[in-house]
């Protein structure tokens, strides 16, 4: 299994999200750590929609990166959409921690 390496992401707050400018690239290179990523986020919104368990998302727009403290409640093909449809592209999430 792939591990994705980087800097430590400084804690966002959810309600900053819409004010965030993200480029259009992926963030991650990898056919494999996509997939991952996929699966990890289809596990997140499962557990937020049935426990509204919270996770940590990290992910990067276009001046650093971020890591926010949430409850996943939607997918579509680009997005995923948290709590006040705040969304996040899923091609700048780096990963998925559930716990």
């Amino acid at each position: 299994m792939s591990t994705v390496t980087y800097n430590s992401p400084a804690p966002i707050e959810k309600e900053i999200i819409g004010g965030l400018n993200f480029p259009v690239e992926d963030i991650l290179k990898s056919q494999k750590e996509k997939e991952n990523r996929a699966r990890k986020l289809a596990m997140a919104l499962r557990l937020g929609n049935l426990e509204r368990h919270k996770v940590w998302i990290d992910f990067q727009d276009s001046k650093g990166m971020h890591r926010v403290y949430t409850t996943i409640w939607s997918l579509t093909e680009k997005f995923a959409i948290l709590k006040s449809n705040r969304r996040i592209p899923i091609s700048r999430i780096l990963d998925v921690r559930i716990f």
